[in-house]
């Protein structure tokens, strides 16, 4: 299924409590296909937290995505998405302004 992908950032961090040192990174998406819940206007952006090996399927972003994830069972049973990989299907540029839109 593809995405647009708007932004992809690496991240590490230190437990305060362990001292273990967790490298990672957050994607943030719109999932195209998704409709609008109720009271919403617009396409709600979504946050995926990732390892930092896979921080390297994102090539370049913004991008149009073909991402893939699995379900894993979670705390007590409970499924939970996880992500795949994601292929680049297509870059995409933002450094167009938006045209002006001119009534008569």
């Amino acid at each position: 299924m593809k995405y647009l992908v708007l932004n992809v950032r690496s991240w590490s961090v230190k437990d305060e409590n362990t001292g273990v040192q967790r490298d990672g990174g957050t994607v943030t998406y719109i999932d195209l296909s998704s409709r609008p819940e109720r009271g919403e206007k617009g396409q709600p952006v979504l946050q995926l937290t990732i390892d930092a090996e896979q921080v390297r399927d994102f090539t370049e972003a913004p991008g149009l995505y073909d991402m893939s994830f699995s379900q894993r069972r979670g705390a007590r049973g409970k499924a939970t998405i996880a992500f795949d990989r994601a292929v680049l299907a297509q870059p995409v540029s933002f450094s167009q302004p938006p045209q002006a839109v001119v009534t008569s």
